[in-house]
């Protein structure tokens, strides 16, 4: 559950741990990276649906978000996102990140999936669509819309 207790204990009986802290490192570097490769395919206005903020799928804990991470180095850029997760408390999300929690409206330029909540595991092919703007760019971090047939004016990027 937390690979720094991990390896602390790891270390505390004489174990080297650098594997384990080497998976940190890549984790702990996710957003940022998501994010230059996200960069190179948008405007700097373009609008963005994020999809999750809770640490893991199908949790209301928003501990540790990588999801909060992203959202603010898109919004520190100029990008304009909003930012929806059924699950998370709204007050929570303002005050432990002050990201504001709203319902999607209007059309997308682009859509990060960033937690597989089961809830967007149901979005329909028909749903994403009324969601996204001609052209649009559709990041689905955790690869749970691939089997979805969509357009080809919807380039996709998954991890």
């Amino acid at each position: 559950v937390d690979p720094y207790y991990l390896a602390k204990a790891a270390l505390n009986v004489g174990y080297n741990p650098e594997i384990i802290l080497a998976g940190r490192k890549i984790n702990d570097n996710m957003p940022a990276y998501i994010f230059k490769s996200i960069k190179k395919h948008l405007n700097k206005k373009s609008k963005i649906l994020m999809l999750g903020l809770t640490f893991k799928e199908d949790v209301k804990d928003i501990r540790n978000s990588k999801s909060a991470e992203l959202y603010n180095l898109l919004s520190k850029n100029k990008f304009l996102v909003d930012l929806y997760d059924p699950l998370v408390s709204k007050v929570d999300a303002k005050n432990e990140f002050n990201i504001k929690i709203v319902k999607p409206r209007n059309k997308y330029d682009c859509i990060i999936i960033t937690v597989a909540h089961k809830e967007f595991k149901s979005f329909s092919a028909e749903t994403i669509l009324k969601l996204l703007n001609k052209p649009s760019l559709l990041v689905d971090i955790k690869n749970v819309w691939h089997k979805k047939r969509l357009p080809d004016y919807i380039k996709r990027w998954s991890l």
